[in-house]
């Protein structure tokens, strides 16, 4: 693995874009069009997220070492003091950015960041505190995102946030449940270490299949009959892998059966966004 690939992980790019199409969505679902509005939003929820990621590796480097060694850092290709010094740059380039919009951003992404690395450094050593701390971080900052660039957001946009929460929720749950020696050793209590790997992945199954179908209805009350239509799909197509690992119940299937669900809900919400954004501009 190169240099560049290695940060390329190391930021987790995927997650971190998929995380900013979300945002980008959601400010089209309140009427935000201005393509360079949206591009500098996206900018700044990736670089923050980022940021977030290179700086939680770099203090994860216990847990990763036994759960992710081929990770950019416990494999040696980054070093601890380049992540930190990435990911500083990439809060001070946020925090510029959000300059360009009104105080209240910065406030609002120096929240997230003081949130995300404290995420590392308290939260995700106490059960359910960990995942919790991810899902009504994102959600409150979803909330308060849409009530900053709109004064009268809809209601149906609740239930596509919410929607958002609960796929988050998963994913975190999924990801513990791949880690569960390492967190094991490093003392970090989870809901995989806690229950047994039915019932976490029943529960993994549950979040993110409910997630969808909160997003389907949410489309659907908006009148997105199309873009409903591809959320079901992707419904449908997170049940099978989400199944067979019901079935598999081992953690060494847990993150290619995540990245699976990761890339068909990313295929899915690029397809969305760029469908609502053209109707909004009147190309649709």
């Amino acid at each position: 693995m190169n240099k560049f690939i290695s940060y390329f992980v190391l930021f987790r790019s995927f997650e971190s874009l998929l995380l900013a199409g979300t945002w980008v969505t959601l400010l089209i679902l309140v009427e935000r069009t201005d393509f360079s509005f949206l591009l500098l939003i996206g900018m700044i929820v990736w670089l923050t997220n980022a940021g977030i990621t290179s700086w939680n590796d770099s203090l994860d480097l216990k847990e990763d070492s036994i759960s992710h060694p081929e990770r950019p850092i416990p494999s040696g290709i980054i070093s601890i003091r380049e992540a930190r010094i990435v990911g500083t740059m990439f809060f001070i380039s946020a925090i510029l950015l959000a300059f360009s919009i009104n105080l209240i951003s910065v406030i609002y992404i120096l929240s997230a960041i003081i949130i995300g690395i404290g995420y590392s450094l308290v939260s995700k050593k106490q059960f359910l505190v960990k995942n919790m701390t991810v899902t009504f971080a994102i959600f409150f900052g979803l909330v308060i995102a849409i009530n900053l660039f709109s004064s009268n957001p809809s209601s149906t946009v609740y239930i596509f946030i919410l929607s958002i929460a609960l796929m988050l929720s998963g994913y975190e749950i999924i990801k513990d449940f791949h880690d569960v020696v390492g967190d094991k050793k490093a003392g970090i209590e989870t809901v995989p270490l806690k229950f047994w790997n039915g019932a976490t992945t029943i529960s993994i199954f549950l979040f993110f299949t409910l997630s969808c179908l909160l997003m389907v209805l949410a489309l659907l009350l908006m009148s997105l009959i199309f873009e409903a239509f591809i959320a079901l799909l992707a419904t449908i197509g997170i049940i099978f892998p989400l199944y067979w690992l019901i079935r598999n119940p081992f953690p060494k299937y847990a993150e290619p059966i995540r990245k699976i669900v990761i890339v068909i809900i990313g295929i899915a919400l690029l397809i969305v966004t760029n469908s609502i954004y053209f109707k909004a501009i009147g190309l649709i």
